[in-house]
């Protein structure tokens, strides 16, 4: 079937000039996980490109957050679509997240996803430090535009929970998302997080004050066999 941005008689000098033809004023494609990076010598008329396209059997593999990771996971927070579904501030520098590695603290735990050494997400949990709330902790985290739905928040998210019931033996984990962001809400429920309550008027994005979701998941205590 012919694409209805290309004339009928249309003819492409090659599979890429005609791919990239084709996606042209197609943003919503580019959202939906397609992402072309091209270098065009316009004075020869010779088109170079790379074509990534993130799927389900992509190798993920997770890290813990270090030196190494700072300037991709700078990168990450500061794609506005990322900065308005957490509570980081726009334009941080690298130097706020090199702080966030010092003093080294057990209670807390950073993961990063990478695809072919790119930080694609990010996971922290962190253990309460307070003696008497010492069985709870709270999670937080953001995944790429393109790799969302591709189950990189899904393998955070284990790898997290692995960590709070056999590694911190943590009873509660909660955390807060934005009530409009039906996709992080979905993927914890499906790791067994509930609605505790809503805090209205949350926190202030893009100039309006919006609500959030305050969920949280209890672990059933093993019993002793």
């Amino acid at each position: 079937m012919r694409r209805p941005d290309l004339p009928a008689k249309a003819v492409c000098q090659s599979p890429l000039y005609c791919l990239i033809h084709r996606l042209r004023g197609q943003a919503s494609l580019l959202q939906g996980g397609l992402a072309i990076q091209v270098d065009r010598g316009l004075e020869s008329g010779a088109i170079q490109g790379r074509i990534t396209m993130p799927s389900t059997d992509a190798i993920i593999t997770i890290q813990r957050f270090s030196e190494s990771h700072i300037d991709g996971i700078t990168a990450l927070y500061n794609d506005p679509a990322i900065t308005r579904q957490v509570l980081q501030m726009p334009f941080q520098s690298t130097e706020v997240w090199r702080k966030r590695l010092m003093p080294e603290n057990e209670r807390v735990v950073q993961l990063v996803a990478l695809h072919q050494g790119v930080i694609i997400g990010n996971i922290g949990l962190e253990q309460f430090s307070r003696i008497r709330r010492n069985h709870a902790g709270s999670i937080g985290m953001g995944v790429a535009v393109e790799w969302q739905g591709k189950g990189v928040g899904s393998k955070l998210l284990a790898t997290a929970l692995d960590i709070a019931d056999n590694w911190m033996n943590l009873r509660r984990v909660e955390l807060s998302v934005y009530a409009d962001n039906e996709a992080a809400i979905g993927l914890y429920r499906k790791f067994g997080f509930e609605d505790e309550g809503l805090f209205r008027d949350y926190a202030v994005r893009d100039g309006v004050l919006v609500d959030a979701l305050s969920m949280a998941r209890l672990r059933s205590t093993p019993k002793a066999g």
